[in-house]
This record gives C-alpha cells, structure tokens and sequence, in this order.
C-alpha cells in the first residue's frame, strides 16, 4: 500500500471517531438532539418536547453510522467482499430502525 493509499484509508476512521463521539454524546444527553423532530419544530415545542427518545434515537443511528466507516475502512484496507456485505446490512438496518423508531415516537 502506498502513503496516499495510506492517507486515504484514515479518512473513513476519522468520520468513525466523529460518529461515535456524536453518538456518545447524544447518550450522555450533551448539547441538541440531532433529530429533524427537534431541529425543525419551533421554539415553543421545543421547550415542551421530551428530548430523551429523540437523544436516544439520534445516539443509536450514530453508532450504525460508525459502524458502517468502520466496515468502509476495513473493506478499503483488506479488500474482502464480506465487510461491503456487512456495510450495506448496517444501511439497511439503519433505515430499518429509523423508519420504525419514528413511527413509535408519534
């Protein structure tokens, strides 16, 4: 593997390390839930609404997020067809467990 091989596979942990240090945030219930359900209503639903489910909420989509850099970087990195197969059940289960956590916040 060449330095710019090298450089470039780095990238996908270092969005990793961003993802989980969200997500651990979003647990420990630190700073705005990064949730549309947040982020797009007004100020006085704001202030109203029960943050705690949609901290969850954007803290479990996190740490998919981080898994699927994680398994980005390891495809890049060994080259095996196992850990893009990986990848794309973490997305779909991702989507899976929007779609449906959205539901039962409603």
């Amino acid at each position: 593997m060449t330095v710019f091989g090298m450089i470039i596979l780095l990238i996908p942990y270092f969005f990793a390390g961003v993802s989980l240090l969200i997500a651990i945030l979003q647990f420990l219930q630190i700073g705005i839930p990064f949730n549309t359900a947040y982020i797009f209503s007004s100020k006085i639903c704001r202030e109203a609404m029960n943050k705690k489910p949609l901290f969850m909420q954007s803290g479990i989509a996190f740490l998919f997020v981080t898994g699927i850099f994680l398994m980005m970087a390891f495809d890049m990195r060994y080259e095996t067809g196992i850990f893009m197969l990986i990848q794309l059940l973490l997305i779909a289960g991702l989507i899976a467990f929007i779609v449906i956590s959205n539901k039962k916040l409603k």
